[in-house]
């Protein structure tokens, strides 16, 4: 490949240089983690690839907010402070090879399920089955946030205190029925106001990004 390929040029997003445009997908840190909490390997896993030249890592997977947003896939529970020293940690070591780092953070919604995990009942925008453990969310209220989509609106800048520059929320298609003229459709008011919310809380205004799946099909 040759020097001059913009995929090796660096690429400025607000106020964040990145060396190239090559990065590391946000994934579950399935078998890296120590009883449910993120420890030495995981940072080591992160870092090599630091070394390795990319300029982004994104971590955590879908990492929990809130109690009723149940560890379904092995993730991180961004929700409690104890996992900060560990932010601290792997963003100073990525930083030091010149790499980026990214947390994203999520509410699983109705993806959610209830009998794991704390055991609390899943919430959605609408009672939508959920598709993979067939069961229905409870619908909650739209309600203004003011930090992210969990019951911990302080999580935005509680991350930022642990050190990733960046933020990348992911959401699950917000579907409600009854509203004409379509029997079932997305609504765009909470994603847009989570992100506004979280930006917003942010001091240093770090990138945010937000991740809309495409149409999942009929629940």
């Amino acid at each position: 490949m040759s020097r001059n390929d913009p995929v090796l040029q660096p690429l400025r997003v607000n106020n964040l240089l990145l060396r190239n445009r090559i990065y590391s997908t946000g994934h579950a840190p399935s078998g890296y983690l120590d009883g449910g909490a993120p420890g030495p390997r995981y940072a080591l896993y992160h870092e090599e690839k630091a070394k390795g030249g990319i300029a982004l890592t994104i971590i955590g997977g879908s990492s929990n907010v809130a109690p009723d947003s149940a560890n379904v896939f092995d993730q991180i529970d961004a929700g409690d402070d104890a996992v900060l020293p560990f932010y601290r940690s792997i963003s100073e070591r990525v930083h030091e090879h010149g790499a980026a780092i990214m947390l994203q953070v999520t509410h699983l919604g109705r993806r959610s399920k209830w009998d794991i995990d704390r055991w609390l009942p899943a919430v959605g925008p609408s009672a939508v089955r959920e598709r993979a453990h067939r069961s229905f969310p409870n619908q909650g209220r739209l309600v203004k946030p003011r930090g992210d989509r969990s019951g911990r609106p302080d999580r935005g800048p509680a991350a930022d205190h642990g050190g990733p520059p960046g933020r990348r929320l992911p959401a699950v298609p917000h579907r409600r029925r009854g509203r004409p003229p379509q029997h079932t459709r997305r609504d765009p008011r909470r994603p847009a106001a989570v992100h506004g919310a979280v930006t917003g809380a942010l001091p240093d205004k770090p990138p945010c990004a937000h991740r809309q799946p495409g149409r999942r099909g009929p629940a």
